[in-house]
């Protein structure tokens, strides 16, 4: 997936000073822009979603959200931030 949203220019690549390992993928210009268009109608497709439910229901989702984030990061890994 990375490579088609390089090839596209909406990312770049740059290797990962603090781990020679990896490699950090950074939104270009394009990229942004392109979260910019797409940016209110998954916010309003996200509040139709949320609207069905309870208080309680977005709470446990919130949650349970929250630990999955924690599970699939790996230590010293920054994805849930």
């Amino acid at each position: 997936r990375l490579d088609r949203l390089e090839a596209r220019g909406l990312i770049a690549r740059t290797p990962n000073t603090r781990d020679g390992r990896g490699v950090l993928a950074t939104l270009t210009t394009a990229g942004r822009a392109t979260i910019d268009r797409a940016l209110p109608d998954h916010l309003q497709t996200e509040h139709r979603l949320l609207t069905g439910l309870t208080l309680q229901q977005r709470e446990d989702l919130e949650r349970t959200l929250h630990q999955l984030i924690e599970a699939l990061s790996g230590p010293g890994d920054n994805a849930g931030q």
